[in-house]
């Protein structure tokens, strides 16, 4: 970050998935891409990092192979888990994409939060391996995380929050139910100086309220980063959003939707004309 700024532009993500069904690389690079045309100062994904049952399923699976081995050959639980989660980081080393300054070339910062609801118990040490791995990544343990904006563009903007759930929500008839509880359990907290914008990542859900109206802040939900498997209801989003904070004290909020590159995947496909036209079907 320079020392001097008209204003902070931070780029945000959530959901990767990495591990889960829905993990799409390619959606992780154009999200990405999109962002680093809006020369951001900083980004963070707001959890979501890997899909907690898609890591769980594959750990389960070598587990079950090793057992199928020679008592002398197979290797414990630990050694199974231990070399799935350094693969993991690994994995998520070389596939999420570096931003960088567009004069100096300098690596941007990307500050990694896990959710234990999503990313699940391994979910914070694979952000510490791949920290490991990756210089210009740093994880952020906690489930709500205040990012300093140094020097702040205006003295209102001294910071933004950043909120992860450390549980599943229940289910509710609009998906904006889930980040707005846990914004409230955050403004519930005493004793707490608030940031005056609050980041909710995690339910694939898209939203602003400005300061004002509803909330006494800035309130911003995140749309996910990767295939929405558990729901499809229209008010759920796939894509990335960009804030501006200026030194005139304004907040400009910039949802990239990407829904569409999810819908046309299957047109995307190449199917070779070698199979015929029952398996041309199957696979399509």
């Amino acid at each position: 970050m320079t020392e001097e700024k008209d204003e902070v532009r931070v780029a945000l993500f959530s959901r990767i998935d990495y591990c889960g069904d829905g993990y799409r690389r390619h959606l992780v690079e154009k999200g990405f891409s999109i962002t680093e045309a809006e020369q951001p100062h900083f980004s963070v994904i707001v959890g979501g990092l890997v899909h907690n049952a898609g890591l769980k399923e594959r750990i389960d699976e070598e587990i079950l192979k090793e057992k199928r081995k020679p008592k002398d050959k197979r290797m414990s639980r630990e050694e199974v888990t231990n070399n799935i989660l350094n693969a993991v980081a690994k994995g998520l080393s070389e596939q999420i994409p570096t931003i960088k300054e567009p004069r100096t070339g300098k690596k941007v910062r990307l500050y990694v939060m896990t959710s234990p609801a999503y990313d699940g118990k391994h979910g914070a040490e694979i952000a510490e391996r791949l920290t490991a791995l990756r210089p210009d990544i740093r994880h952020w343990a906690k489930a709500s995380e205040h990012f300093p904006l140094k020097p702040p563009p205006h003295a209102k903007f001294k910071e933004i929050a950043c909120l992860v759930p450390t549980k599943q929500a229940f289910r509710s008839k609009y998906d904006s139910t889930a980040p707005d509880r846990m914004i409230e359990d955050y403004l519930n907290i005493a004793n707490k100086q608030y940031a005056p914008v609050v980041i909710a990542g995690c339910y694939n859900v898209s939203f602003y309220k400005p300061a004002g109206g509803e909330s006494p802040l800035h309130v911003i939900a995140l749309p996910g980063l990767s295939r929405i498997e558990e729901n499809r209801a229209s008010e759920n989003q796939i894509g990335v959003t960009v804030l501006r904070l200026t030194q005139e004290g304004n907040l400009f909020v910039k949802s990239h939707n990407l829904n569409d590159l999810v819908v046309r995947e299957r047109e995307s496909i190449n199917i070779s004309p070698k199979y015929k036209k029952l398996e041309r079907k199957v696979r399509e």
